[in-house]
């Protein structure tokens, strides 16, 4: 399992609560660990945050991780001191928007999260802003299933309590006071992580055997084989392997079957 925050003050609370070490040789970021769960402290702001998910995953990516962008960010209206998942994520730069998959109960509300690349201190629209999710979740999205990435940001500012005035030592707090939402997060993410992971690999061992897959088929039948164990998880994926040609003849199947599923759904 994997966290990313901006702010050394973000993450320290992550740090005492998970016990975590700081790797002590030189590295582009600051690095803790212990028992399985990786700390990443990026810095402020999207490429920051993306080189570190490119690193951190270098270094010790395995199959569908847990990734979880911790951190605060400001709203127009909702109180200091809550707690919300991000539903939808929108790059004010680009105009891209992501939608991470919430298929768990979630432990607090949901919102919308916009990233900008410079503080935003007018508080004029009523999204969640930070500096960070969009490359968060758009650069996570290369190493793992997108319902085992999600944003967990805590409401550090608005009007009444600006972000000019905000301490670290108010951001620790915060994400100290909100731990056992961010920690019933975790126990949802590892159920659904183990579901993956098991019922997905004997699907893909067994299409795999029978068909020849290039690196990037392979890869996209990954996807799709995530995809179904998530929106189809109720639902046997009934495919007659002895009735499909080929590898690419099965891909158009499971995206058929998928498309159905959705259209049900």
């Amino acid at each position: 399992m994997f966290f990313f925050a901006a702010l050394a003050c973000e993450a320290k609370p992550l740090i005492a609560r998970y016990q975590l070490k700081k790797h002590t040789e030189t590295q582009p970021f600051a690095l803790y660990s212990h028992d399985g769960i990786y700390l990443i402290v990026t810095g402020v702001g999207k490429i920051a945050m993306s080189a570190g998910i490119g690193f951190s995953q270098g270094l010790w990516g395995s199959h569908n991780p847990i990734l979880i962008n911790a951190g605060i960010a400001g709203h127009r209206d909702h109180p200091v001191n809550t707690p919300f998942i991000g539903h939808k994520i929108i790059d004010a730069d680009t105009k891209r928007s992501f939608y991470p998959p919430l298929t768990y109960t979630l432990p607090c509300r949901s919102e919308t999260i916009l990233t900008t690349s410079h503080p935003q201190l007018d508080y004029d629209h009523g999204h969640l802003c930070d500096m960070e999710a969009s490359a968060f979740y758009e650069s996570a999205g290369r190493f793992s299933s997108g319902e085992l990435i999600q944003c967990f940001k805590v409401v550090s500012d608005n009007p009444s309590q600006r972000a000019d005035l905000l301490k670290a030592d108010n951001v620790t707090h915060l994400i100290e006071q909100n731990l056992p939402a961010l920690e019933a997060l975790i126990t949802e993410l590892r159920v659904l992580q183990s579901v993956l992971t098991n019922e997905q690999d004997l699907k893909l061992r067994e299409m795999t055997d029978k068909f020849r897959f290039s690196v990037t088929e392979k890869a996209y039948l990954k996807k799709l084989l995530q995809r179904w164990q998530v929106v189809g998880s109720n639902q046997t994926l009934d495919i007659n392997l002895a009735h499909v040609i080929s590898g690419k003849d099965l891909l158009k199947l499971l995206n058929q079957k998928l498309a159905a599923l959705d259209y049900d759904l």
